[in-house]
Formats: C-alpha cells, structure tokens, sequence
C-alpha cells in the first residue's frame, strides 16, 4: 500500500467529482452496476497514479496541467479509449455539445488538485515512477479491451466513425502533451479566497447527479478556467 495512501484514494475521488462523473454515471447505470463502478473507480485511480508521477517528474505548472489533460483524458481516455469522439460521426446534431464537453473534461485537474493540496500533502517517496504508472495504466487498458466499451478495440471503432476528427483530436493532443512536459520552472502554489469559492461553486454542481447541474458544471468551468488562465500567477503556479 506505499503507493495508495490517502492522498492518492482523495485525489481518485475528486477526480471522478470534479470531471462530471456522478451525474454521468448515474445517467449511465455505472453507478448502480457493480462491475461498472469497480471498472470507473479503478479508471480514475490509475488516472491520479498516473497524474502524480508526471506532475512530481515534470514539475507541472495548472497551464501545463491543463494541456496536459486534453492530451491524455479528453483526447485519449475518453476520446479515443472510450470513443466519445465517435460521436461527431454517429451523432452530429450533438458537435457543439460534443466539443463544450471536450474541452471542460481537459479542466478539472487543477480544481480537483487544489482542494486536496489543501488536506493532503504530496509525500514524494510514494509517488510511482512515470514508468510503472504507465504500466498500470496499459495493463487496465489491456484488461478492459475484451469488453468493447472501452479499450483498444474502441479507438479502431473511433477512426471508423469519425476518421477526421479523431485524427484531428489526436494531432492536436500530441502537440498539447509536448507543449505539456516541456521545461519550465513553476511558481508558488496559487491560493486565494476568490479561487477557494469557485472551487466549491464548481464541486458543488459536480457532486449533485442530475443533468441541470452538469450543465451547470461545464459551463462554469470552462468560464472560470479561461478567465484564470489569463492570470499569470495561477498560470504558471506550481501544481
């Protein structure tokens, strides 16, 4: 367990808030389907693990994070993985809905981060190489592949339905993951009572399920992170 204590368990959970996920999977039936939950849980887990290795590694700053998450959440794991980029091709009237939620799900890391820096603090001798945290994550890819939902198999599915933008997605993620682990020297850790409040306006919206409320979540984060992003200080402060 040196490699699951607290802070990794909290992140997971704010991860899974932060990006939609109670709405998303209770809608779905995830959340009321044993192997579904277990299969989501793990998925943002391995997601945290992963993300600690790479912040502690590369010294990631929140605009970086950002760039970051697009590349491997928006654009891999449920872009590719999980096939929501397919939807352009299989639901069209939905492309602008489909494109609001590529972008908020690149976004949520560093509220989800903020609020566990505030309980929990990173112990750097129990964060995973990024290479193991690889790893895992290739090996729950592998394990889930044979249930079609989510895999390899999904970002073959993916190419075929929307073959421009997934190449699309992809070309754009690959840039964003370079531009993501480039070299940079982070700042202080930013932290303000404005922030503070925007952070739990946003958690709020996020931990009701219902479809109001995720609306409400996508919108105002989306909002929230661009106008921070204009702010050097929270920009380039340290994760």
């Amino acid at each position: 367990m040196k490699y699951l204590p607290r802070r990794t368990w909290l992140g997971a959970l704010l991860f899974l808030i932060f990006v939609g996920e109670p709405t998303v999977g209770f809608k779905s039936g995830l959340f009321t389907n044993p192997a579904g939950f277990i299969a989501l849980a793990s998925l943002y887990l391995v997601l945290f693990l992963l993300y600690e290795a790479l912040v502690v590694k590369f010294h990631l700053t929140n605009g970086r994070l950002v760039l970051l998450t697009f590349s491997i959440y928006s654009v891999v794991v449920t872009g590719l993985l999980h096939g929501e980029i397919g939807d352009y091709g299989l639901h069209p009237h939905n492309d602008f809905a489909t494109t609001l939620i590529r972008i908020q799900c690149s976004m949520f890391p560093p509220f989800a981060y903020y609020l566990l820096n505030k309980v929990s603090k990173r112990d750097v001798k129990r964060v995973l190489p990024v290479s193991k945290a690889l790893l895992i994550a290739v090996i729950y890819i592998l394990i889930l592949t044979p249930t079609h939902r989510f895999g390899v198999t999904k970002v073959v599915d993916t190419f075929r339905e929307a073959p421009l933008e997934a190449l699309f997605y992809s070309i754009l993620g690959l840039i964003s993951l370079v531009a993501a682990l480039m070299p940079s020297k982070p700042g202080h850790r930013y932290e303000t009572s404005a922030l503070t409040i925007w952070t739990w306006i946003l958690f709020g919206a996020a931990i009701i399920p219902l479809p109001l409320f995720f609306v409400v979540l996508l919108l105002t984060m989306i909002i929230v992170t661009v106008a921070y992003l204009r702010v050097p200080s929270w920009r380039n402060a340290s994760v």
